[in-house]
């Protein structure tokens, strides 16, 4: 590495929006930690992005525009890191404003507790005329749960990572999003992981402003900006704000909501991101302000909902075998109304890795009866099993079969039964399991 290298080098993706970028690297240039390259990178621009890159007048920035655009930071993010020189690597999104303390914080932590990777809290901004405010970054004890999001502003890691686990994907091929890909790669080779308890990160998530690329206005980030460097006060206002509006239940957004395809089919998260700024050929489509929950609230809600229709549906859950055990934390789940013929049509979200595919078709003693079971590619059937052909199912736990006919009978005599798929059942994504299902309660 060159002598007079940066210890750090910050990544700004960006594209035709150069009005907010100027706030980004202000506020990178007004970090106290100060021995760091930034390098921007523009996906295909043709604003006047490199004039106000240029405009700062400072030595350790740099700017490359790519030839084309590629609809997402990764190319981006992927070029600035060949061209980085610096040990250590900080991005920072075009639109969001750092603390001046952020890149000291995190880095103070890696270096204390020898770690690769530091995320620090970030504050989520609601759109202006919603109000909310939510925290991204802060997770159980501390400890980084595997495919949790993780906004890459408030992220440090070893560049040296990115040569043992590959660096950022296309988008169109992962499902969700290639941030969450690319540490969950890191996590996977080993990654030591440092959770930094401290706000140090306004995120302004352009998803949640319709329209916000054809817009391109900055006035959120430049009242933010003026008010963090004028108001010794201000992380303690923001933090009431941000109470104020948890406790308020204040909505974030009036984008719509995404399908539930967005998580599990490549690139189609993304893509429906895209729509909502503004950067697809369909309009953004606005509805009523809508709250976010946070992940942990999204589980209460869920547990609530499972309980107040405890006697009207039963969960149905895949499982996914990882070196021929089945894991909890991976798994897929809806509910099936009791007492009625139901098509239940899940995606597969993982590979069954080891041993088959398993289904625990209820939560409760009852009497199940099973049609046919099916997996699709789009409309390409690869495995079926109708009638008599649900012979092939293995039972276990608490299932015992009562006969195979025209519908495979099942009783659970617990909370528990559990059917696995012949072995030769494909697993793969993008299949869809479709069932069809009637669960009775065993009086």
């Amino acid at each position: 590495m060159d002598g007079d290298a940066p210890l750090l080098s910050v990544i700004i993706a960006t594209y035709n929006w150069s009005s907010v970028l100027r706030y980004a690297l202000l506020s990178a240039q007004s970090q106290t930690f100060t021995d760091f390259e930034v390098l921007v990178i523009g996906d295909g621009c043709t604003d006047d992005s490199a004039e106000v890159v240029a405009s700062l007048d400072d030595s350790r920035f740099r700017w490359e525009n790519l030839a084309t655009n590629h609809g997402h930071q990764s190319a981006a993010n992927n070029r600035g890191l060949e061209l980085a020189r610096g040990t250590w690597i900080a991005y920072l999104g075009h639109d969001d404003l750092w603390m001046p303390n952020h890149l000291d914080v995190l880095l103070r932590e890696l270096e204390t507790k020898d770690g690769d990777v530091a995320y620090s809290l970030l504050m989520l901004v609601g759109a202006q005329d919603c109000g909310g405010r939510r925290l991204a970054g802060c997770f159980d004890n501390g400890q980084f749960p595997r495919g949790a999001h993780l906004p890459p502003s408030g992220v440090v890691h070893r560049k040296a990572l990115v040569d043992r686990c590959g660096g950022w994907l296309d988008y169109r091929v992962t499902k969700g999003s290639p941030e969450s890909d690319l540490f969950v790669r890191f996590l996977d080779g080993g990654a030591k992981f440092v959770n930094v308890a401290e706000l140090t990160v306004f995120k302004f998530p352009s998803s949640w402003r319709p329209g916000s690329y054809a817009k391109r206005n900055c006035n959120e980030q430049a009242d933010f900006f003026t008010r963090m460097h004028e108001q010794p006060d201000f992380l303690v206002r923001e933090l009431i704000e941000l109470g104020i509006a948890q406790e308020l239940l204040k909505p974030h957004t009036r984008v719509l909501r995404e399908p539930a395809a967005a998580h599990v089919l490549p690139g189609a998260l993304i893509e429906h991101c895209r729509q909502n700024r503004g950067l697809t050929r369909d309009a953004p489509k606005e509805g009523p302000a809508t709250y976010i929950p946070s992940p942990a609230m999204a589980r209460l809600i869920d547990e609530e909902i499972r309980r107040s229709h405890a006697n009207r549906f039963a969960v149905f859950q895949i499982f996914y075998a990882r070196d021929g055990h089945y894991d909890s934390s991976l798994q897929t789940s809806t509910v099936v109304p009791i007492e009625k013929w139901t098509r239940v049509r899940m995606p597969l979200e993982h590979p069954s890795d080891g041993g088959p595919l398993r289904i625990d078709p209820c939560d409760c003693p009852a009497i199940i009866e099973i049609a046919s079971i099916a997996l699709r590619r789009g409309r390409a059937i690869e495995w079926r099993a109708p009638g008599s052909a649900l012979d092939n199912v293995s039972l276990g736990g608490d299932a015992v079969r009562v006969g195979v006919g025209r519908t495979l009978k099942i009783r659970s005599v617990g909370n528990d039964p559990m059917l696995f798929l012949p072995p030769e059942a494909p697993v793969a994504s993008p299949l869809v399991l479709v069932c069809w299902i009637r669960i009775s309660y065993d009086e």
